[in-house]
Formats: C-alpha cells, structure tokens, sequence
C-alpha cells in the first residue's frame, strides 16, 4: 500500500511505499522522474530529513528516500551493523531494479553508504557522502567515548531504553542542535525535521549504529576508488571538515570535495537549496 504526502507548492508529491527485500519490509518513498538519487539518512532520522533538499532536485531527478531497517517505518532486526545496512540497501536498490543510481549519505548514512561502497562495489554510478566523518579528526574523540558507552548499554535494555527516551526529548534536541549540529541554532528547522525520524527509531538500532560508527573509518572503505566518491562539507561544522578530508584522503584516490558556508553538521536541513545545488555540481562535473 501506497499513501501520497502533500508539502506545498515546492515540494513535489511524495509517494510512500514498501518493497521486500529477503524477509524485511523496506519503507521508502519517491518523488519525480530523471535520474535516480537514492538518499541515505542519518543516525537520529529517517527519509523524510531529506524533504528540505528534495525541493529542489524533484524536479531534474527522481529523489528515492529510505528507511534503513530499525529506522522509520521500515522493520527491526535482531542487531544491527555498517555490514548489515549496506548489504540491505544494496538489496533495495537490486529489489526495486534501479539501475546504477547516484547513492547519497549524510552524517551516519555516510558511514553506510561507505560501507555499501566497499562490498558492493558495482552497484552505484557515484557515491556523494554528505557531513562524512572521520575518526582520525581529534574533533570525534568523542564518538569514541560514545561507542564504549553503546557497548555498556547493549548490554541493558532497560539503559537502552532510559538513554533513548533522554535522547527523544526536545530539550535534548535542542541542545545538540545549538552546541553541536548546526550552525546557527533555529527552532523551526528543528521542530520541522528533528524529531519524528528519532522517535520512530528503535533503541536497538540507536545503539547499535552507535557502537558501528565509532570504530569505523570512511577512509579506509573507499580509498582507491573504482567509481566517483565525493564529499560535501557544511564549513561551520563541529564533528568533521573539508581540511581534516583533504589530508586524509591525499594521494588515496580521485574525489572532489565541496563546502556549504553557514552551515553546520545538518547542512541537509540548514542549506538544503545550497547542498542540493552542491549535488547537482558534482553530479555534472562527473559526466
């Protein structure tokens, strides 16, 4: 069953659906016609995060959002890992036959994407990785400090669920948002796009993504890469950085990099015209 979402007259209509992918229901959601954009959600999101910058690629593209498994609408997994998401995505975009996309990830997703990058390499046409992070960067000291503390809570559903229900409160919402995630603090944007995607999210997967994220190097999974990687940057961002990027990735392969200005780690919200203009470039520069 398939349900039609309405934005306004800048926003083309979404149409939600669902495909099997094995034995798991994969929610997913599209909108225009073009070329395919498959788009990879962050760590506290699901599909519709990427609404603010589907308003300005619907037109040119068909924009393919969806939930990975534990995320949004689709179904939950015993546990779950960079291993398990990648190969689910890469059985979507098989499943619903779209041929050679352009696969993008923010923040998380990033990690994702990466991930699907190195084991299922001929899938994707491009790979753009949005607000990537790098753990090499002193900047993420601290998401190591978060992975040893997922792996103490993996080990308590009742932790899981008190530090979930911390994390899906506004006040905690807000506070990453102003200290951590954007570049200027706006509630609006917040209250419109940071909370249904966490909220619907279940503890497992917050916990389980956490502890993923903080051993794993995006470096190392697309170093000599076979097909174009590029990254976008939000400038003002706290967690990772067009600079830290450069060195990293020096000599290891062939990327371009952009930077958004006024924008933080959630440029996708912050700049959406501007990060989806950022897409666009990229996209061209490589055809």
């Amino acid at each position: 069953m398939s349900k039609d979402i309405t934005k306004g007259a800048k926003v083309a209509i979404f149409k939600e659906a669902e495909v099997k992918v094995g034995d798991t229901v994969i929610h997913y959601a599209t909108s225009g016609k073009g070329r395919p954009l498959v788009f990879v959600h962050g760590w506290t999101n699901n599909w519709k995060g990427f609404i603010p910058m589907a308003r300005y690629l619907y037109k040119e593209y068909q924009f393919i959002g969806v939930d990975l498994p534990g995320f949004g609408d689709s179904d939950r997994l015993d546990s779950y890992n960079l291993r398990n998401q990648a190969d689910y995505l890469a059985g979507f975009i098989k499943s619903m036959k779209i041929k050679k996309p352009v696969v993008v990830g923010h923040s998380m997703g990033a990690y994702v994407v990466s991930t699907f990058y190195s084991r299922h390499p001929k899938v994707a046409s491009h790979i753009i990785l949005i607000a990537p992070m790098f753990l090499k960067n002193n900047k993420t000291a601290m998401v190591k400090v978060m992975g040893v503390m997922y792996r103490l809570l993996r080990k308590s559903k009742l932790a899981m669920s008190a530090v979930k229900r911390i994390v899906d409160t506004k006040r905690y919402t807000y506070f990453t948002a102003k200290h951590i995630n954007m570049y200027k603090f706006d509630k609006k944007i917040i209250d419109e796009t940071g909370f249904e995607g966490k909220l619907k999210a279940s503890k497992e997967v917050y916990v389980d993504m956490g502890m993923a994220i903080s051993k794993t190097h995006i470096d190392d999974l697309i170093e000599n890469n076979t097909i174009p990687i590029d990254l976008i940057f939000g400038k003002f961002d706290k967690l990772t950085n067009a600079t830290q990027a450069r060195k990293l990735l020096d000599g290891r392969g062939k990327y371009h990099i952009e930077e958004v200005d006024e924008a933080g780690h959630v440029l996708t919200v912050e700049k959406p015209e501007e990060t989806a203009e950022a897409v666009e470039r990229l996209i061209e520069e490589r055809d």
